[in-house]
């Protein structure tokens, strides 16, 4: 009986994992100026997570009909299904490190493409991002 709940769970977990850790190159991009648009950046509720915690980020923009192309080097990153304005963003035990989003926002009049660095700390470190040991007295 243990050994087929470790076998299932192994089955429904390694999967996840895998997925997740796949890389998606930042496509190169090429800004369309226009005014219809301004694009002020992305913001992170935090600019660093241990593996697996998540990042909301947000594109600020203004504009009509605007459209979010999110994009990321290593990570999983799921766009918010009634604000595509914002994504999470979960790093995998490949993207330890320096890790950097970016959005591009467009309609039809052009497009704007915004970066964001992230840092992701391996998930049994002793950093917290809410306490940091090291600037904390």
């Amino acid at each position: 009986m243990r050994n087929v709940l470790t076998i299932t769970i192994l089955a429904i977990v390694l999967p996840i994992i895998i997925i997740s850790c796949q890389k998606d190159y930042i496509e190169d991009f090429n800004d369309i100026e226009t005014e219809s648009i301004v694009f002020e950046g992305i913001t992170a509720s935090r600019d660093s997570a241990n593996m697996f915690d998540t990042i909301i980020l947000t594109a600020v923009a203004k504009g009509e009909n605007l459209q979010y192309k999110w994009q990321r080097a290593k990570g999983t990153l799921i766009p918010f299904n009634d604000d595509p304005s914002k994504a999470y963003f979960w790093g995998c035990p490949t993207c330890i490190g320096d890790i950097t989003v970016s959005c591009t926002v467009s309609n039809e009049s052009g497009q704007y493409t915004k970066v964001k660095n992230l840092y992701i700390f391996p998930y049994f470190s002793c950093y917290s991002p809410e306490y940091n040991v090291f600037t904390e007295k």
